[in-house]
């Protein structure tokens, strides 16, 4: 009989691990999800135009377009190695055909204090590729952007976007399964 209840205990202590490591794999794959959803994105701080930023005039996915105070028109790119705050044409001339779907004005949570206004903007930077990019306009006249691409389809994307939360979630579950295997001693009759 005792014999009987160590075995049904060590079986309980093993579903039980299991259980962990299968909540692990499924929370990683949640936080992985929200991840790609860009939940994790931070706002980065794009300084302000030479005279402060009144108006969001337009969006091109990684370039906003802002009117400053005394009625200039600038252009700030987000990527690297591109000028931020230099002063364009407006309206501009577009060449080419770009596919953008414009949110326009947009309440947001999460955004920096005292927003003024505010642009979403959706792009397809390449032929698998989705971006979003949010900008926001502060009181101050300075400018926040805030950006992620994701290629849902992509091999990549499950290799550098998706396995590090799954593998970090089945390690947790395994981890947390083994505490509870090692501390969970069967009690001893009086």
């Amino acid at each position: 009989m005792k014999m009987q209840k160590l075995r049904m205990f060590k079986m309980t202590k093993l579903r039980l691990f299991l259980v962990f490591v299968v909540f692990g794999c499924s929370g990683g794959f949640v936080a992985a999800k929200l991840s790609a959803l860009g939940l994790f994105e931070k706002w980065v701080y794009l300084g302000a135009p030479p005279d402060g930023g009144v108006e969001i005039l337009d969006s091109y996915g990684s370039e906003i377009i802002v009117r400053s105070a005394n009625g200039q028109v600038y252009s700030c790119s987000t990527r690297p190695g591109r000028s931020c705050w230099k002063t364009i044409e407006w309206p501009p001339q577009v060449t080419g055909y770009r596919e953008l779907i414009k949110f326009g004005h947009f309440w947001i949570v999460n955004t920096p204090e005292n927003a003024i206004d505010s642009i979403k903007v959706a792009y397809y930077p390449g032929v698998e590729d989705y971006a979003e990019a949010k900008y926001v306009l502060l009181n101050d006249g300075s400018v926040w952007g805030w950006q992620y691409s994701i290629h849902d389809t992509d091999m990549w994307t499950w290799i550098y976007v998706y396995s590090p939360f799954i593998c970090s979630g089945i390690l947790g579950g395994v981890i947390l399964g083994l505490v509870v295997f090692d501390f969970w001693k069967p009690k001893q009759p009086q």
